[in-house]
C-alpha cells in the first residue's frame, strides 16, 4: 500500500498542472506573487494586507463554488454533486483517512466549506482514493475548480483536450463497456524510480468544477478493469 501511496502522490503532479491551467494562476500563486513584491519593496505591512485580501477573495470564491464532498460506504464511493458512483472491483480497498493523509491527499477530514476553500485557492481537492490489495493499480477521485471565465466556459471534453496538450498525453474518449457511457479521457505514461506506469484519466463536469478520475498501474496494466465500475447517475 505504501507503494500505491507514492504513485498516488506522483499522480498529483498532473492534476496540479491542471489546476494552474484551469485557474490561471489564481489563489496561492497570486498570494506568492504579492508576497514577493512586498519583500522586494521591504514592506511587511503590504505583504500582510495582500495576504488578507487574497484570503478574503478565496473565501468569497469558496462561497460561490458550493461543491459538496462525496462519501465512501463499504465498497462504494458516491458524489451527488457530480452524480458519480464507483464500486470497487474485487480485491480493492479504499484508503482510510490515515492513508489519505500519509499520501498527502487532502480530502480525508475536510468539511464541505474547507473543501471549497481548497478549490478556491487554486489547489486540487482529493475526494477519495483506492488501490488493489497488492498496492497497484490505484484510482483517485479529485476535483478541480475552473477559476477563470475562460475555463468555466469549457466543457469536460474541451478541458481534457487542453490538459492533454500540457502533459503530453493522448486525448481521446473512454467508453464504459458495461453501461455504454462515454467520457473524455487522457492516456499517458510516466516513470518513477526506474519503474514505468500507465495512467488514464476520465473527466466530467458539474457547475464550475471538474471531477478527474485517475487510474494508475504498472506499464501494460489493463486500466479498463479499474475504470469500468465508474458511472454517472444523472
Amino acid at each position: 500500500m505504501k507503494k500505491a501511496m507514492k504513485v498516488a502522490v506522483l499522480a498529483m503532479a498532473l492534476a496540479l498542472a491542471m489546476v494552474l491551467a484551469a485557474c490561471g494562476g489564481s489563489g496561492s500563486s497570486s498570494a506568492a506573487s504579492a508576497s514577493g513584491s512586498a519583500s522586494a519593496s521591504g514592506s511587511a505591512s503590504a505583504a500582510s494586507a495582500s495576504a488578507s485580501a487574497d484570503a478574503s477573495s478565496a473565501a468569497s470564491s469558496a462561497a460561490k463554488i458550493d461543491f459538496k464532498k462525496g462519501a465512501v460506504s463499504g465498497d462504494t464511493y458516491t458524489n451527488e454533486y457530480f452524480g458519480a458512483k464507483y464500486v470497487l472491483p474485487a480485491g480493492y480497498k479504499f484508503f482510510t483517512d490515515e492513508q489519505m493523509a500519509d499520501a498527502q491527499l487532502n480530502g480525508a477530514t475536510l468539511t464541505d466549506e474547507q473543501a471549497n476553500e481548497v478549490l478556491a485557492s487554486g489547489k486540487e481537492y482529493f475526494d477519495a482514493a483506492a488501490a488493489a490489495e497488492s498496492g497497484m493499480p490505484t484510482i483517485t477521485f479529485s476535483v478541480v475548480y475552473a477559476g477563470t471565465p475562460e475555463a468555466q466556459a469549457l466543457d469536460a471534453a474541451a478541458f481534457a483536450q487542453y490538459q492533454a496538450q500540457l502533459v503530453q498525453g493522448e486525448f481521446g474518449s473512454y467508453q464504459n463497456g458495461q453501461t455504454g457511457a462515454e467520457f473524455p479521457a487522457i492516456k499517458r505514461k510516466m516513470e518513477m524510480n526506474g519503474q514505468k506506469y500507465d495512467q488514464e484519466l476520465l473527466f466530467t463536469k458539474s457547475g464550475d468544477c471538474f471531477l478527474v478520475v485517475t487510474a494508475t498501474g504498472a506499464e501494460g496494466t489493463n486500466l479498463d478493469d479499474v475504470l469500468c465500475n465508474f458511472t454517472l447517475t444523472k
